[in-house]
């Protein structure tokens, strides 16, 4: 979120009046297709997510 934050007002030109900071349509198209990738993979990865048995728990805080 804090990328879309700070990206998006970088690309669409806010900046560049007070900063000199622009970012090209081609860079912006590709910083948004990684951060859809990125999303897709953190979504992947919760799909293998196991909640840890409350007797692991215990084991790991007695040793």
């Amino acid at each position: 979120m804090a990328y879309n934050v700070v990206a998006i007002p970088v690309a669409a030109g806010a900046l560049y009046p007070s900063l000199g900071i622009k970012l090209p349509p081609l860079v912006a198209g590709t910083c948004m297709a990684l951060s859809s990738v990125s999303v897709v993979c953190s979504s992947l990865l919760l799909r293998r997510y196991r909640r840890p048995k409350l007797t692991e728990i215990l084991e790991i805080i007695v040793d």
